[in-house]
């Protein structure tokens, strides 16, 4: 079941900690406290935190190059951008055929066992980039997807 939202709105707040490092461009309101570089190999889709309670913070990189093989043979070639609560890591992937009629959302659990959900897509769902990313909502209760653009509306599931 799809329910489709009109308007979101999200306020962020930057809390700084540290120095700039070296060449780092301010934002007013906001201090750079740590940077890296990744390769667009591994790296040229998405981003995500994982916190697995217990565990320290790491950086989950999405990209084509990290779609695991099984999931490439079933014909799933685009990988959105993931987003991660509680150690669970989400992903939203994208049929790879001339007009997509699915998307599929995997959820990998904190001790790596993965569970997909496959969506058909209304026929009102752009067909480009369908599955631009996962949003999991604070309370773990609904994932937020969108087409890419004009993202003029929200899947919630």
């Amino acid at each position: 079941m799809i329910k489709h939202i009109g308007v979101l709105a999200a306020a962020l707040v930057g809390v700084g900690l540290a120095a700039p490092t070296a060449g780092a461009t301010q934002i007013r309101g906001w201090t750079v406290v740590d940077q890296t570089s990744v390769s667009d190999a591994v790296a040229g889709e998405g981003v995500a935190t994982v916190r697995v309670p217990g565990q320290p913070p790491r950086i989950d990189y999405t990209d084509g190059a990290t779609i695991p093989a099984p999931i490439v043979a079933e014909g799933w070639g685009h990988i959105g951008d993931p987003d991660s609560l509680h150690g669970y890591v989400f992903d939203a992937f994208q049929q790879v055929v001339p007009t997509p009629t699915q998307k599929m959302f995997m959820v990998t659990t904190p001790d790596g066992q993965q569970f997909e959900y496959t969506h058909v897509m209304a026929d009102d769902e752009q067909a480009v980039n369908a599955a631009a990313y996962a949003a999991v909502s604070p309370d773990g209760q609904w994932l937020v997807s969108s087409e890419l653009a004009p993202v003029t509306r929200l899947l919630v599931f």
